[in-house]
């Protein structure tokens, strides 16, 4: 079984050490993404990422 945790993040921040078990996602990357690595960003196909309030 694979299982992976999902953690939102909306800016850098420190990451469980674990890559095989968590997942970090930059959450309103439309406006977070400052090139940071290692994120899947929440802006790819249909999503609402621009829609972030603050």
């Amino acid at each position: 079984m694979n299982i992976k945790i999902l953690v939102a993040f909306h800016k850098d921040a420190p990451m469980p050490k674990d890559k095989n078990l968590y997942m970090p996602i930059l959450v309103g990357a439309d406006k977070n993404f400052n090139g940071q690595k290692g994120f899947q960003l929440d802006n790819e196909g249909i999503n609402i990422s621009s829609k972030r309030c603050c």
